[in-house]
């Protein structure tokens, strides 16, 4: 005769079973299921627990909807499924470990929560690494070399951060759901656009390529938009067009300026393009897809340059530097080149 199941692990293992249900419904497209209901009937706090898995269910919203999340739930469905083909007594069985794959649950219910709904999902590169993140909704996030970037969806609100880097946001139009970007101190907030943030060196640089955004400030605020001033001072809140871009100093006031959106965006293909660039900030923008750094003597820091490069291309852009401005190239540490005066 097999030892009677602990209440607690029975209740957890029945809201496991529930939340498994719960899935498959999902996965399937299902209103229901006949075992289901056969399931439901067999005990009343069968039912209880599907109440409650549906529950947590609609407090996930969107981010059951997430690749990440339903990847995890497919792989779970799968197992239960090889259980069940197995033994179909098995398939209850396999139910608590498909539940804690596809739905992420926390069994121990007293907290009542779920992790995954406050935890941000998050994305990153790494030198000369760029690639393209699809995300539920039908946006898009492209990251740059080196770049990390936050997403966490809810039912009325798309909120992401970029952590570092660089990233082009492209958005899907959805006036009831904004779609807001943080970057240091400044929030991008949008509908349906698309945008670019930079966050190499100590600038924050926010370059509009099509449609609408609006940028606030630490605390949120918003004011009368400055599209017709080129300074201004924080706080602040600024709505952009296309072609121009927010350049956030950290030791002057902000500035908009209009910019080439082919050279803004450039970086997306593996090339740098340069125009009267200070030779500190370019050397700094061709090392981050490499791990060999371009250091510059501060007594060539703002030498201007322009040019276009490949990203990471330390040789080729030192040697050019040579040929055309006053500085020579040494050897530096790690593998990398230092330009000084020569």
């Amino acid at each position: 005769m097999s030892a009677p199941i602990p209440n607690d692990l029975a209740e957890d293992r029945r809201l496991a079973e529930a939340a498994a249900w719960r899935a498959r419904l999902a996965e399937q497209k299902l209103d229901s299921d006949p075992a289901l209901e056969q399931w439901l009937a067999s005990d009343p706090l069968n039912a209880v627990a599907y109440e409650r898995a549906e529950a947590i269910w609609d407090e996930m919203g969107e981010l059951s909807s997430t690749p990440e999340f339903m990847d995890l739930r497919r792989g779970a469905l799968d197992i239960a499924a090889r259980q069940g083909r197995r033994n179909r007594g098995a398939y209850r069985l396999a139910l608590p470990i498909a539940a804690a794959l596809a739905t992420l649950a926390i069994l121990g219910a007293g907290g009542g929560t779920w992790w995954m709904v406050n935890r941000p999902q998050t994305y990153e590169t790494t030198l000369g690494e760029r690639r393209v993140v699809p995300l539920s909704d039908g946006s898009q996030v492209w990251l740059d070399s080196d770049s990390k970037v936050a997403i966490r969806y809810t039912s009325d609100a798309r909120k992401l951060e970029l952590l570092r880097g660089q990233a082009r946001f492209d958005v899907a139009h959805n006036v009831a759901r904004p779609f807001s970007v943080k970057a240091r101190d400044e929030t991008v907030v949008a509908t349906g656009t698309s945008f670019n943030i930079d966050l190499t060196g100590s600038d924050t640089l926010v370059t509009l390529i099509e449609g609408h955004v609006a940028i606030l400030d630490g605390a949120g605020r918003r004011s009368t938009p400055v599209q017709t001033r080129q300074q201004f001072s924080p706080p602040h809140t600024v709505d952009l067009v296309a072609g121009q871009e927010l350049d956030v100093m950290a030791a002057a006031p902000p500035i908009i300026k209009t910019v080439d959106l082919e050279r803004a965006t450039a970086w997306e293909d593996g090339r740098l393009v340069f125009e009267n660039e200070p030779l500190s900030m370019a050397a700094l923008r061709i090392s981050r897809s490499s791990a060999r750094r371009v250091s510059v003597d501060p007594a060539v820091a703002n030498l201007k340059i322009s040019g276009v490069f490949n990203a990471g291309d330390v040789d080729g852009f030192a040697q050019t530097m040579s040929l055309y401005l006053p500085v020579r190239s040494e050897p530096g540490a790690d593998g990398g080149v230092v330009l000084v005066a020569r």
